[in-house]
């Protein structure tokens, strides 16, 4: 294993700190602001990516969970969104206006690496793909590249409006 300079555990340090700081911020106000049923915690397993491949982190990050709404995860690349809906209901969702304003991806929900979605891809034909699929389970990811308090709660609530939860 390679050793790290000073200065490269100075900033892995001071970046852990501010995404750690920043969700725990968040997931206090949001608790109180908006009166969500919310729970906080810090889960490995996810995924980051790096050149354009997704890199398995053992580290855990923080997750806010908002119940009957999805999860908001703070990442040291962004913030992301998860969502898992059941298949007529993201059928009837604005994924037009969700492909416009957001970065996201779209996958099975039992089956995580079936791609439903990929940048250019039209709401119809992703419609179209889900229909046509086995899943009953359709979940929707929406990343970030802003960690600005004000946007990822906007950003949240915009993306809960255009689902339709």
């Amino acid at each position: 294993m390679e050793l790290l300079t000073e200065n490269s555990v100075e900033f892995i340090h001071n970046k852990f700190n501010d995404v750690y700081s920043l969700a725990e911020s968040f997931f206090e106000a949001i608790k109180s602001e908006e009166g969500y049923k919310t729970s906080y915690g810090f889960f490995s397993g996810n995924y980051i990516k790096l050149k354009d491949k997704y890199a398995y982190q053992k580290y855990p990050i923080p997750v806010i969970t908002i119940e009957n709404k999805g999860d908001i995860g703070f990442n040291i690349d962004g913030v992301w969104f998860e969502y898992f809906l059941k298949k007529d209901d993201f059928i009837r969702s604005n994924l037009e206006g969700l492909i416009i304003k957001h970065k996201l991806e779209i996958y099975g929900g039992t089956h995580c690496l079936i791609d439903f979605y990929f940048e250019g891809k039209s709401a119809a034909d992703v419609f179209e793909s889900v229909r046509n699929s086995e899943e009953e389970i359709i979940g929707v990811a929406v990343y970030l590249n802003d960690m600005q308090y004000m946007n990822i709660k906007e950003s949240f609530k915009d993306v809960c409006s255009l689902l339709k939860i």
